[in-house]
Parts: C-alpha cells; sequence; structure tokens
C-alpha cells in the first residue's frame, strides 16, 4: 500500500493477501496519527491482536516494596484500551475489527513512537478519550522511511522489552516490495540467506552480524552495534592508561534464520528497529572490510614477495574496485594468517618443528611448562663449513629477533677466501651468562674437541655476558670487538653534539686513530691529545671514557692486534652475512616452512660457492704472482686472498720501502710471513702460511651432503660425530 488511506473507514474495508501486509497497513495508519501498535497475542494463520504500546501495566516482577527500591520506578504502560484485530478469512485473505477505538491519553505526533514516561501508580486516565474514527491525520506526518516492520509473533515479555527502544530510529525501508520479497523467499542453503540479508540491510546503511548459530537448524543475526562493552579483564576506569571506546550502544535490531522441514531457510524478523542512524559509508564498519578467502590467500602470496601492506591494498583494490579495505585490513589479516599457520604454537616452537624436519642440527630447553626456552641450530651444510674453517668466528647478539620475541645469538665464520659463511644461530630465554654458556657449549660439540680445530679469535659486540660465556667454554680463544660496533655506538651517541659534518668527520677520523694506536705509549700519547683538543666537548670525551676506555684491551690496536683475528676486526663481511641472517629468519607471513626454505637456500649457495671456488683456485694463479719465484712452493697451495697479500708484502721488497724495524704485527694478525721474511728468502716455505689459508688441505664434499643426511652423516665429517656428545639437560634430536 503506497497511497495513505484517509480515514479508518478505508482501512476497514481492505482486503489483505498476507498477515504482513495487514501489519504493515494497520501500523502505518496509526502511526501517521501519533499512535504505535504493538501485537499481544496471535494465532499463526487464524488471527492477531494489536494494542497501544501504552497499554497494559506495570508488574513488579520481583515483588519489591517502595522502600526496597534504589531508584524511583517509571513505566510507559498506562492501561490504554485501545484494540485493534486482524483475522483471516475462509477465503483466505485477510480483514480488519477495531475492538476497542478509545486511547486514554492524548496521541503524539510523532511516528517513531516516542512516549513519555510517568511514574508508576500515579497515572490517571485521561477524561478526553478520542475515538479512533474521529482523529484527524496531523499536518506533520512522518515519512514512510520511519514506520516499522515486524514479521513474527513475539511473546508479550519481549515486546514490553522491546518497546523500550521504541524512541530510537526506526529503519529505513523504502522498497516494500524488496522488504517482503526477503521476507517470503526460501533459500536453499544458510549461506544464501546471508549473502541476501546482508546486503539488503548493507544497502540501507545497516551492518549485520551473526550472534548465535546451531548448525542445520538456525542462524541469528543482529546489528553490529548491538550488545554493550564487557570489561572482560575486570579494569577499573582510573587505572586504565587510555580511554574506552566502543562501537556497541545496544542496538535491539535481531533477525532469524531458520531452517524448515522441507530443507530450505526462511527469515524471520525478531525486532525491527535500530537505535541509531543509519552509516553513510558502510566502509567505516570493520565488518564491511572483510577479505574473502582467495583475498585472504593473495595476501599471503605477496606478503612472501616481500611486498609491503601498502602495496597489497593497492594491488586488491586494483583487482576488485569495491573493495573496501584500509592498510589496518591488510595488517589484521596477515596477523591471523600467522596465528592460523602456527596452529596454537609460539614462533619459535614452530621454527623448531620445521628444522627438524629438514635435518638440521638442534638442541634444544624447556622449561618446567613444557615450553621451548632455547634453541640451537646448524644447517648440515653449515657443520661441514664450520669444521673446515673453524680459526675465527664473529657473533653477533640481538636483543629481540624479529617474530620471536627472543635474543638471538648468530654466527658467522671466515673461510679461506675471506668470505663470511653462516655457522648457526642460538635462540635463548636472556641474555645472561647461563645462556650463553649452554649455547657456546653447542657450537664446541659442532667444533669437537680436537685442540687443532678450536678458534684462535672470536669478534664480538660488547656485551659482558657473552665475554664472560666465552671465557668459562673457551679459556685458550681470544675476545675482541668489532670495530664496526664500537664506531657506530660512537656514532649513535656522540654526533648529536657536532654543530657541522666537518667538526664531526674530524672528530671521527682523530678517534680512529685512537684506536689504530700501534704500541700501549702511543695510545696514551694520542688519548691525551684526543681530550685535549675536544675538551669543549665534555659529553662525547665522556661517554667514550666511561663505556668504551674500560674495555680498551679488547679493540685497541696495541692489544688486538697480538692475536690471530685475519683482519676481520674492522672487516664488516661477517657482519653483513649476520644481518642477512636475521632477514632470511624474519617472520612476515607466518610461513615457517618458508622461512627454512629460504635459509636452506642461502647456506645451500654458500656452499656451493666455496666448494666451486676451492676447486677452481686449486688450478687457477693470478698471473702476475706466477712470475713471483718467490712463490713458487705456495702457488696453487694457499687462496688467493693470501696471495694478494703476500703480494703487497712482496711489493715492499721490490721498492724497497720496507720498515727498517719489524713490528711482527702483519704475522701476528694475518698468519703470514712479512716483508722482513721475505728479504733473504729465495722461496717462501709453505710452513709459514697458517692453516686458515691453505686450500691443499681443504676437501668438502661434492655430493649434497643433505641427501640422506640421517643415514650417513658420518660421511660429512669421519673424524667427528656432527651431533657431538650429549649434553645435559638438553635433550638431543
Amino acid at each position: 500500500m503506497d497511497t495513505p488511506l484517509k480515514d479508518v473507514s478505508e482501512l476497514l474495508n481492505l482486503k489483505f493477501d498476507t498477515r504482513n501486509e495487514l501489519l504493515y497497513a494497520v501500523r502505518r495508519f496509526y502511526a501517521a496519527r501519533g499512535c504505535v501498535l504493538s501485537i499481544r497475542s496471535s494465532r499463526p494463520d487464524k488471527n492477531v491482536i494489536l494494542r497501544c504500546d501504552k497499554g497494559g501495566s506495570y508488574r513488579n516482577s520481583h515483588q519489591l516494596t517502595e522502600d526496597q527500591r534504589k531508584r524511583k520506578r517509571t513505566s510507559r504502560l498506562i492501561g490504554c484500551p485501545f484494540e485493534v484485530r486482524g483475522r483471516k478469512q475462509e477465503e483466505g485473505f485477510w480483514i480488519v475489527d477495531i475492538r476497542e477505538p478509545k486511547h486514554n491519553h492524548d496521541l503524539d505526533g510523532d511516528a517513531e513512537g516516542e512516549c513519555s514516561e510517568v511514574e508508576h501508580g500515579e497515572t490517571q486516565p485521561n477524561a478526553n478519550v478520542v475515538p479512533a474514527e474521529n482523529v484527524v491525520p496531523a499536518e506533520n506526518n512522518v515519512p514512510d522511511d520511519n514506520i516499522a516492520l515486524e514479521e513474527n509473533t513475539v511473546a508479550e515479555e519481549q515486546q514490553e522489552q522491546q518497546q523500550e527502544h521504541r524512541n530510537s530510529n526506526v529503519m529505513a525501508v523504502n522498497d516494500t516490495n524488496a522488504y517482503f520479497q526477503i521476507l517470503h523467499s526460501k533459500f536453499k542453503t544458510r549461506t544464501e540467506l546471508l549473502q541476501a540479508v546482508r546486503g539488503f540491510y548493507a544497502a540501507r546503511g545497516y551492518i549485520l552480524t551473526t550472534r548465535s548459530s546451531r548448525p542445520d537448524k538456525n542462524v541469528i543475526l543482529g546489528c553490529y552495534r548491538g550488545g554493550s562493552y564487557r570489561n572482560t579483564h575486570k579494569v577499573p576506569s582510573v587505572e586504565r592508561k587510555k580511554s574506552i571506546k566502543s562501537r556497541l550502544i545496544g542496538c535491539p535490531f535481531r533477525l532469524w534464520g531458520i531452517k524448515q522441514s522441507d530443507g530450505y531457510w526462511a527469515v524471520k524478523v525478531k525486532n525491527c528497529t535500530h537505535n541509531h542512524e543509519p552509516a553513510n559509508d558502510i566502509s567505516e564498519y570493520p565488518l564491511s572490510q572483510r577479505l574473502t578467502r582467495d583475498e585472504i590467500e593473495t595476501v599471503d602470496e605477496m606478503t612472501k614477495s616481500g611486498l609491503t601492506p601498502r602495496q597489497i591494498m593497492l594491488a586488491l583494490k586494483k583487482k576488485n574496485p569495491d573493495l573496501k579495505v584500509i592498510s589496518k585490513t591488510i595488517y589484521n589479516a596477515k596477523k591471523k594468517i600467522v596465528k592460523d599457520k602456527l596452529a596454537g604454537r609460539s614462533t619459535i616452537e614452530a621454527l623448531f618443528d620445521e628444522l627438524i624436519k629438514a635435518g638440521f642440527n638442534c638442541n634444544f630447553l624447556k622449561d618446567q611448562e613444557g615450553h621451548l626456552t632455547h634453541l640451537f641450530a646448524a644447517h648440515p651444510l653449515s657443520v661441514v663449513l664450520t669444521k673446515c674453517f673453524s680459526n675465527i668466528f664473529v657473533m653477533d647478539s640481538t636483543r629481540k629477533c624479529s617474530g620471536y620475541k627472543m635474543p638471538m645469538l648468530g654466527i658467522a665464520g671466515i673461510s679461506s677466501f675471506n668470505t663470511a659463511f653462516y655457522s648457526c644461530f642460538c635462540f635463548l630465554e636472556k641474555e645472561d651468562k647461563e645462556s650463553y654458556v649452554w649455547a657456546l657449549k653447542m657450537f664446541s660439540n659442532i667444533l669437537g674437541h680436537d685442540r687443532d680445530n678450536q678458534p684462535s679469535a672470536f669478534v664480538s659486540n660488547r656485551e659482558s655476558a657473552l665475554t664472560d660465556a666465552i671465557n668459562v667454554v673457551f679459556p685458550t680463544t681470544v675476545n675482541i670487538f668489532g670495530l664496526w660496533h664500537i664506531e657506530k655506538s660512537v656514532k649513535d651517541n656522540c654526533k648529536r653534539y657536532f654543530e657541522t659534518k666537518e667538526d664531526w668527520d674530524a672528530f671521527l677520523s682523530y678517534w680512529k686513530k685512537v684506536v689504530s694506536s700501534p704500541t700501549e705509549a702511543e695510545f696514551l700519547q694520542s688519548w691525551d691529545e684526543f681530550e685535549s683538543n675536544y675538551s669543549e666537548k665534555g659529553d662525547a670525551i665522556g661517554f667514550i671514557k666511561h663505556d668504551w676506555m674500560p674495555w680498551k684491551e679488547k679493540f685497541i690496536s696495541a692489544w688486538s692486534d697480538k692475536c690471530l683475528h685475519f683482519s676481520n676486526q674492522s672487516s664488516s663481511s661477517a657482519e653483513d652475512a649476520l644481518e642477512k641472517l636475521k632477514k632470511l629468519l624474519h617472520v612476515s607471513a607466518g610461513d615457517l616452512r618458508e622461512v627454512k626454505n629460504n635459509f636452506s637456500t642461502a647456506v645451500e649457495k654458500e656452499y656451493k660457492d666455496t666448494t666451486t671456488r676451492l676447486e677452481s683456485e686449486k688450478i687457477r694463479v693470478l698471473y702476475y704472482c706466477c712470475k713471483v719465484s718467490l712463490f713458487e712452493n705456495i702457488l696453487c697451495r694457499v687462496s688467493e686472498h693470501a696471495l694478494v697479500e703476500l703480494y703487497k708484502q712482496y711489493e715492499k721488497v721490490k721498492k724497497g720501502t720496507v720498515d727498517p724495524v719489524c713490528t711482527g704485527r702483519f704475522r701476528a694478525t694475518m698468519g703470514l710471513p712479512c716483508a722482513h721474511s721475505m728479504v733473504n728468502s729465495e722461496v717462501l716455505n709453505l710452513d709459514l702460511v697458517h692453516q686458515q689459508w691453505r686450500i691443499d688441505t681443504r676437501l668438502l664434499p661434492r655430493r649434497n651432503p643433505l641427501l640422506g643426511f640421517k643415514r650417513r652423516k658420518e660421511d660429512l665429517c669421519p673424524f667427528v660425530d656432527l651431533n657431538g656428545p650429549k649434553t645435559e639437560p638438553s635433550d638431543e634430536t
């Protein structure tokens, strides 16, 4: 019925095909005259009785006296006698009967049924009873958009609760035919019903969510803003760091989807009212920003490819212009992907499972609750390289490795070609001495207990717990600090005190001069000059003096150049390798298998490059070194990098620029003969070259050791068990 009725006689003469059409027409007619009707009783396919929403009286269900109440009780119910009945005729159509046309109150002038609450027991019947037939249509009739629709029977108690929201906004339904089509449609599946209903209300600015569901029986939908905030953690408002925000405002809308006996699904509206305005743009609701399963898979694949959330969002919108997603949607999707892939495990436990499946050399510790607290892992190929090049290693500890929320210790080795390779990594519960001791013991098991296989030096950052652990596990190995760590620390803490780049560069250059002092006497002299020249920069000098001078024996050349570090104290190649290791272990989309595969691929490439270069340098020699008779015994027996360093010393002899006094620094740090040894020599003896640079004694398996790793692990390195001796309290895997 789209044409407004002029008087009640027209309403009484109408015949309706369905009960819903009758309800719609009657409510619309009386709403235009300031009266809201509610269903008081109903008999399916027989009749329905409508009464004024102010009919009935307050019932003290809890039997509380006035003295027991904490606040004065109010009620909208004033016993209005008005009553209309809809009856179904034998012919199948419905007609309207007015059983009591009188109201005992003044009619409101709006269609939303806004009723003023009055104190219970103080309301007197209105003496001016107005028959419904004589009601004159108000001039300010409310538009059709504010007429509420309700399809099925609701118990009297539920009706009274719902009427408390009658002062709220009523959902706009401009297309009546579409609304009735939804109510009378039958859907083959629950999914079809949900899509149709949600699409209908979304077009009108309302988002529906599933409130409860019973498989193959029913599903209850409510407004996205229904319900109220629940303080599940019981945190008082005064103790909160930020104010609480919630979308929930108690919207009463309810709709049921019911599976019928014939297998089809039908819609039943329980409460069609909303207590808020419809949204102008439903994209503001997170529910409308949900991604489909295919789109989530796309997010996963793009994340693995290294794309940022912004790039992923633009790609999805390009594929589907109607997609209502924001950057937060992509971040939430990535978080959910990680959670699903972990399947209840912690990230470190999931990584451990993948490493074990791949045949990694692993050791671990668990706490009393069974949670993984320590994890040591080394790729089988890394084990081979570690045993082969065991003279010097670079360590780097990271406080929180991305995605694992645990400190990580990474160890890289240096090959005969002066290139870095991954040795192992270890996740620890704490950055304390005990944890580092455990990690280094696991590393020692890989090296074996042969004295010839013990490192000559460890290059690390300044970590007192790590330094103490090295002294415990490797008492004969020297520990020095990497200069790149020190320079970065000085830059981060001192650069702010210099206004110009030139002043800072001059300060840093002078500091490097202090660090490279060859003797203790020269160091003391350089340090005094450094302090004197920059006395006005007290904060910068104070930082260096307080943070680094107590450790001067670990990095000043006067002390550090007394050990074999093979020129790796100031080299950043190993540091770059460890930074790359952190990136390889980074968990972006929760795919730990992908992390393991990427790391394995990088290690396999390192191993292949090393074996290829080893065989190549055994048969190929630098042409300018072939012409030097002094190198006759070492050609094809030492690495190309060592030959280049020796040739630099040879050029000093050739040009006559050899220092008159030999300090022994070159031989002490590089393990190679210096220019002074070449002056009176015709041919260099191979024994003068340290094993670090020898390639004639290196033998790496050509076949892939990963094939049949568990069955023939002794083939990798016959003289030592890769897993090493069992260590308590770890569990060998």
